[in-house]
């Protein structure tokens, strides 16, 4: 879609008329490019204290982060 050129007149022109004929021209091109919202995409390794593990992955599911793998990890014990 291409917008070429605009006109105004007296008697049809309003700031009204501009605003939805531009909201309907936004819509219909959007319609149109089927846009995708892209997150942010990042590989992150953490060590957490085993008694924090558990809250750490809750929260990372629930910000739709997918956990690939949990390893068991040599821990100095005292």
């Amino acid at each position: 879609m291409h917008i070429l050129d605009g006109a105004a007149y007296a008697k049809d022109s309003s700031e009204l008329a501009f605003r939805l004929a531009a909201a309907s021209a936004v819509r219909e091109a959007l319609q149109k490019a089927k846009p995708q919202l892209l997150e942010p995409v990042m590989r992150v390794e953490l060590d957490p204290p085993g008694d924090e593990q558990g809250d750490l992955l809750s929260n990372l599911t629930r910000r739709r982060g997918d956990i690939l793998a949990v390893e068991p990890g040599e821990r100095n014990v005292r």
